[in-house]
């Protein structure tokens, strides 16, 4: 299995995402905050994606 991104609706219909390790499920992370649409959300996944691999470790 892979990790994954999960992207759902909050209690105040907000779009979030997790990401979840494979075959454990355990949440890596979060967005921690609330996007307005999908879009929005999955955009943020994207950015993600993208500026994760120019991380530094501190």
């Amino acid at each position: 299995m892979v990790a994954k991104f999960k992207i759902y609706q909050d209690t105040v219909n907000k779009w979030r995402w997790r990401f979840e390790s494979s075959g454990n499920y355990k949440i890596i992370a979060d967005s921690g905050e609330g996007y307005e649409s999908k879009a929005g959300c999955e955009n943020g996944i994207k950015v993600l994606k993208k500026e994760i691999f120019n991380a530094t470790i501190e």
